[in-house]
């Protein structure tokens, strides 16, 4: 999804974008249904990730969906929500969510 994000956007969107996938679940009919939330820094980047009428992010949703489905050889729901969360790459408590060290190895911490 931030790789489908980062094509679609280029320059309009800083690579500021954070993909945090809430839910991944396989249903007994073998579909996958998966919830997304990208996190953006600003209104402003939110507005151009989602387009005008939700266009951006249909194109981008969809794009991922498409990979997703290779890539699983299965079919994939995917929903995806964007949010707005000020400075979320100095927000510690973001970065452990998204499986991101800041600063020295966190290998002591285990």
């Amino acid at each position: 999804l931030r790789e489908q994000i980062i094509l679609h956007t280029r320059e309009e969107l800083p690579h500021s974008t954070a993909v945090m996938v809430e839910r991944f679940e396989e249903k007994p009919t073998g579909i996958i249904e998966a919830d997304a939330l990208v996190l953006v820094e600003k209104e402003s980047q939110r507005g151009i990730l989602i387009g005008r009428g939700g266009g951006m992010m249909k194109k981008v949703a969809s794009a991922a969906r498409g990979e997703m489905e290779a890539l699983l050889g299965t079919r994939v729901f995917l929903q995806v929500w964007v949010k707005v969360a000020r400075q979320w790459r100095m927000n510690p408590r973001l970065l452990d969510q998204l499986g991101v060290a800041k600063g020295p190895s966190r290998a002591s911490d285990s």
